[in-house]
């Protein structure tokens, strides 16, 4: 997984995929990413809200199974 090619063409996938549901090109986020890269308050807040949102996924999903186990007993 460390390996450069592996994860250049992981890169690529992901850029393209970013490109796909923004509509911007794959170079534009690359600048945005690069641009980020140099401001890393700015990079730790979006991983924050990022990770937030993950956590508020996670927990709703939990939240959901756990009606449905009750229900199921």
């Amino acid at each position: 997984l460390n390996h450069v090619s592996y994860q250049d063409s992981t890169r690529k996938v992901y850029y393209q995929q970013l490109a796909e549901i923004t509509g911007r090109t794959v170079l534009e986020i690359e600048a945005d990413f690069e641009m980020l890269l140099l401001m890393p308050d700015s990079l730790m807040i979006l991983e924050n809200r990022a990770l937030d949102t993950l956590r508020f996924l996670h927990d709703k999903l939990n939240q959901t199974d756990r009606h449905i186990n009750s229900e199921i007993n």
